[in-house]
């Protein structure tokens, strides 16, 4: 959640010239690059289970659920994953 944040932490650090840019990633069912995104969001929200639970942002239940969720999500013939980062351009 950093992205629309990065131009005033750039100037803030003393950055002149900042150029911002951003990259759209669709990755629809059926693509080389769907499973392996699913997984990949999957692995963030059970990597981070812990600290999630330790500072009460999420119960148990509720990071097993959403875990179910995807997973329902990632069984769909016609799903299809966006994602904007945004990052300093060249």
């Amino acid at each position: 959640m950093i992205g629309k944040k990065l131009f005033a932490l750039l100037k803030q650090a003393g950055f002149e010239t900042i150029t911002l840019s951003f990259a759209p990633e669709i990755h629809p069912a059926g693509s080389a690059t769907f499973l392996p995104w699913v997984e990949n969001m999957i692995r963030n929200v059970t990597g981070a289970a812990e600290l999630l639970v330790r500072h009460r942002l999420a119960g148990r239940e509720e990071i097993d659920a959403a875990v179910a969720e995807v997973r329902a999500f990632e069984a769909l013939p016609d799903a299809c994953a966006y994602f904007i980062g945004t990052a300093p351009g060249p």
